[in-house]
């Protein structure tokens, strides 16, 4: 990722007491997002990474698609992949999700 590449920051909910703000941005050749929110509790922000690629394997099933994100979902915590749906066209296409909850300050320890 270079500065070149990164969009943003875009504001999504202008107007509204808790910001959610998104960036995009280049990884190799898939586009990635990153949104940024106020977090529920005072002090906090919720970070959420994401990006969407296309398989290009045309042999995989459904039901494939939908065993690899279980498998996926089931050993990797904090992350969610999600498998494109046939009534939208986009049967090859994933997306996977990185959730994080930051404090805004982090105590250091000596």
């Amino acid at each position: 990722v270079t500065t070149e590449t990164i969009e943003g920051p875009f504001q999504l909910n202008p107007g509204e007491q808790a910001p959610l703000v998104c960036f995009q941005f280049k990884m190799s050749h898939f586009v990635c997002k990153v949104y940024l929110a106020a977090g529920a509790e005072e002090g906090t922000r919720h970070l959420k990474l994401q990006t969407i690629f296309e398989d290009n394997r045309n042999s995989l099933i459904e039901e494939h698609r939908y065993f690899m994100a279980n498998e996926w979902n089931s050993s990797k915590p904090y992350t969610r992949l999600q498998c494109g749906s046939r009534d939208r066209g986009q049967t090859n296409v994933f997306t996977l999700e990185y959730d994080l909850l930051c404090p805004v300050q982090l105590p250091h320890y000596s």
